[in-house]
């Protein structure tokens, strides 16, 4: 099926790749090998409800996300942009509760392969320490914020000396 959407249209175009799904050309290619090694393996087990394979996989001719890359690229555009599901459907060439399918099940695959990467936040602080702990360089990239002054002059005072603290 045609659609608006696909990796072989947007990978012509780098900048506008980039604009749309976020990722270069070069990192959508890393990621894209995790996603799809882990697309493959998910499927030779379960299918796409998360409920044992009965039967042998086979590719049919009317699905709308054939292409890994392409099941990809729909779900990264669909992270980056957050745009209604019937509009994101529409896009795509499908009905907007299959979108819904594929957008849950999609972010499943997603974040086992960036899980698979070691590209996912910790979500406590011993695993932040542990991962830290393997860390030989660290770069932190930030900047001064402003924070909010007090508006009474006694509580101005106490707050801030005038003097910058390096």
């Amino acid at each position: 099926m045609e659609y608006q959407q696909s990796y072989l249209k947007l990978s012509t175009k780098p900048n506008q790749f980039e604009a749309v799904f976020g990722l270069s050309l070069e990192g959508f290619e890393v990621l894209s090998s995790v996603f799809t090694l882990d697309l493959e393996v998910y499927f030779m087990q379960y299918n796409m409800l998360g409920e044992l394979r009965k039967r042998k996989l086979v590719k049919r001719k009317d699905n709308v996300l054939s292409d890994p890359k392409d099941k990809l690229c729909f779900i990264l555009m669909y992270l980056k942009n957050n745009s209604l599901q019937e509009s994101h459907a529409s896009a795509w060439g499908m009905t907007q509760p299959q979108c819904n399918l594929w957008i849950h099940f999609l972010l499943q695959r997603l974040l086992a392969s960036l899980k698979g990467m070691n590209l996912v936040p910790s979500s406590s602080s011993e695993e932040l320490d542990e991962i830290l702990g393997k860390v030989e360089e660290l770069y932190l990239d930030t900047k001064e914020r402003p924070i909010q002054r007090a508006l009474h002059p006694e509580e101005k005072k106490r707050q801030y000396s005038k003097k910058k603290k390096t």
